[in-house]
Order: structure tokens, then sequence, then C-alpha cells
């Protein structure tokens, strides 16, 4: 079973948190961290937009046996300074979400700091669980703009799924 390990900042307020709704499912293991604690993330492989794109890694020997990944909920600002918390024995494997999804949450940043393609945690959750073959929708089933979500990305969507589908 995948299962996804998602660090969430302390500060962020449960109302605003797109991936809280998540806490209650057997696939996820939310853990909360404070400012100034080490973040000891235990899987070996975390969504980072840096990363190799999951969907060619997922096509690869390597990507079939991966069970966990790891996600830091933060803002993006804040993901420069979260990532030098982290404290593992191996560094895990950065991996990103595939290029050309569009994330329809709502952004208030004055700065600009958002990347373009960057997305909504549980928007990168669903995508990247689709990638690695598991397709399931009710992962964004407590996400306000889940419709609005699929439908911007109705396209990039179906080609994702198939190419899942051909790798079979």
């Amino acid at each position: 079973m995948l299962t996804f390990e998602i660090w969430v900042d302390a500060r962020e307020r449960p109302r605003k948190c797109t991936v809280a709704p998540l806490a209650v499912r057997p696939d996820v293991r939310l853990r909360r961290y404070h400012p100034d604690d080490p973040i000891l993330v235990q899987a070996g492989h975390l969504l980072h937009p840096l990363g190799a794109p999951l969907d060619e890694f997922a096509a690869t020997p390597a990507g079939r046996t991966l069970t966990t990944l790891a996600l830091l909920d933060t803002t993006w600002r804040r993901v420069p300074g979260v990532l030098t918390r982290l404290r593992v024995a191996t560094p895990p494997l950065l991996l990103s979400i595939p290029k050309g999804f569009v994330s329809v949450y709502p952004r208030r940043n004055p700065d600009g700091l958002d990347p373009e393609d960057g997305l909504a945690s549980v928007e990168a959750i669903f995508v990247a669980a689709a990638c690695l073959g598991v397709d399931d929708e009710t992962w964004l089933d407590r996400y306000h703009w889940k419709e609005e979500f699929l439908r911007t990305n109705r396209e990039r969507l179906a080609a994702l799924r198939a190419s899942v589908s051909a790798r079979g």
C-alpha cells in the first residue's frame, strides 16, 4: 500500500490546511513540526519541486517498489528553511510532480514567491498517487476546490492516466 508521510508546520491554521482532513486515512501519517524542531523524515523519497519527475521515476524498477512518499506542507517561502532542518540517515531521493498541472488554490502571496507550477499539498498528493498507479479521487474529497482542480487539469490527468495504464 502506498503511504504518505506528511509534515505540517504547527503554525498552520487547521482550517486553511489542505492536508488536515487526510489525517483520518490509513495511508497517511500526518506529523506536525515546530519552527525550531528537526524534521525526522523516515521515507526514502520526498516530493520537491527540483526533484526528478515522479511519472518518469514511477516507470523504473525502483519506482514500482516505492511504498512511502514524504511531503513537507508549508508555504513556498518557508521551503528553503524547512529543508535545512531535515534530519535523516540517508538523504531522501527528491521527486517532483510532472510539469503541466495547475493549482486552483487561491494564493495570496504578495511577494510572488510561489512557483508557477507549484500545487497545493493535497493537489500534489493526489497527482503523486496517480503517478504511482493509485488513481483515487477520494484524496480530494474534502478539498473545497476539488471539481475545479479536476476540470482545470482534465487533459493533463487524462495523459497521465494513459501513461500509467500503458506501463501496466
